[in-house]
């Protein structure tokens, strides 16, 4: 698929937790836009109110969300043990630490979808 947005305004990549426990061990998860995909921008970074724990081998495509739902319940986040942030892979290479303050509704949202033409400023 195209990257319209361009390589570098384009999150590849990003850390998450595999459980809602805060001591869990992290890992790398793929941005992406519908609720049966394992993470996306959707929640803010660091945000545990949306959380689902998993059991394990579970993934969240065994649960009751669809693409088209709108239960936040099932989303999961990015999140990280860092503090105030996470670390993210951009298309292009490169690494970014993003706050967790970063504008939610806009520039969160617009970096985790590859082609929405939406102007991105700084990150």
């Amino acid at each position: 698929a195209d990257v319209t947005d361009g390589t570098s305004n384009t999150i590849q990549v990003g850390e998450t937790m595999p459980a809602c426990l805060v001591g869990e061990r992290g890992s790398w998860s793929f941005s992406m836009s519908t609720c049966n995909s394992e993470t996306m921008t959707l929640t803010p970074i660091n945000d545990y109110t949306t959380c689902t724990q998993l059991g394990p081998n579970r993934r969240i495509t065994d649960s009751a969300c669809t693409s088209q739902s709108t239960a936040w319940n099932f989303m999961i986040g990015f999140r990280s043990m860092h503090v105030g942030g996470a670390h993210f892979l951009m298309v292009d290479g490169s690494v970014h630490f993003l706050s967790e303050n970063i504008d939610h509704a806009k520039t969160f949202q617009y970096l985790g979808d590859r082609a929405d033409g939406a102007v991105v400023g700084e990150f």
